[in-house]
């Protein structure tokens, strides 16, 4: 009988305090793990820690804004020690290429750039040093390709993907599992989000309209994405059945993407 057996083992998820963050943690701890929550709200942070608590296993908050190394690394060093660390924290831009202002590229670069790279860099540290881990991170099927929505969250979630391929050889000598998942369409908060960009770019402004004959007919499989099928696609490459698995990018987005 194949299982998912997490205990005795300690994660980090950041950007957990909701979405398919916080299903990621919830997972990881109902395989057993214990597991430190890590976001920019404490509010919501700490209502994941009381429902990652109720699973019977360890957890505690630590507020991080992955943008700040010195925040990422404090966060790592944190627990005593450090064998699964997953980086959801990310934010979305829905102007488009002509329309951004620089300030939101910019934040939009320091969270889902430079914090991935943050993440990467003290993660990769601690565990060179342990000379084990498993670290994933969140890309997005929009960094598979470009195009004319979502220009720069597009390129900001292919850096993820080229950082992902770096850090897994950076990692592989230490027998660290470094790869990222690529979600398509997650009806989470962010992307309420986006779905204000596609009305303003597609002209439709009937939501179901256009979630229904826009959205759901570019998905093969001919149904959205749940943040629990996100959360299973990590909790497979945090596992040990992911031994030999490193710098790839999981596409979990029902056939939207088939490279």
């Amino acid at each position: 009988m194949i299982s998912i057996d997490l205990h005795n083992k300690q994660a980090v998820v950041t950007g957990s305090g909701r979405g398919i963050g916080r299903e990621v943690a919830l997972t990881l701890a109902r395989a057993g793990a214990n597991v430190i929550v890590s976001d920019i709200d404490s509010k919501l942070g700490n209502e994941t820690v009381e429902l990652i608590t109720k699973e019977g296993v360890a957890s505690q908050f630590i507020h991080c804004d992955v943008a700040n190394s010195e925040q990422v690394k404090e966060l790592v060093y944190s627990p005593e020690k450090l064998d699964i660390f997953v980086n959801i924290a990310g934010i979305a831009l829905t102007t488009g290429l002509l329309d951004s202002t620089v300030e939101e590229i910019k934040r939009l670069l320091d969270v889902n750039v430079l914090g991935t790279s943050n993440t990467y860099k003290w993660a990769l540290t601690r565990m060179i040093d342990q000379k084990h881990g498993k670290i994933v991170s969140m890309s997005s099927s929009a960094g598979r390709e470009g195009g004319p929505i979502h220009a720069h969250y597009r390129a900001s979630k292919a850096a993820v993907i080229s950082l992902n391929q770096s850090a897994a050889m950076t990692g592989a000598p230490y027998g660290i599992n470094v790869n990222t998942v690529c979600p398509g369409i997650v009806y989470t908060e962010m992307w309420s989000e986006i779905l204000d960009g596609f009305e303003r770019d597609t002209g439709i402004h009937d939501r179901e309209k256009l979630w229904n004959d826009y959205v759901i007919k570019s998905i093969p499989m001919g149904k959205p994405q749940t943040p629990q099928d996100v959360a299973n696609g990590i909790l497979f490459l945090c596992s040990n059945l992911a031994d030999s698995i490193t710098g790839q990018a999981l596409n979990i987005c029902g056939g939207m993407c088939l490279d």
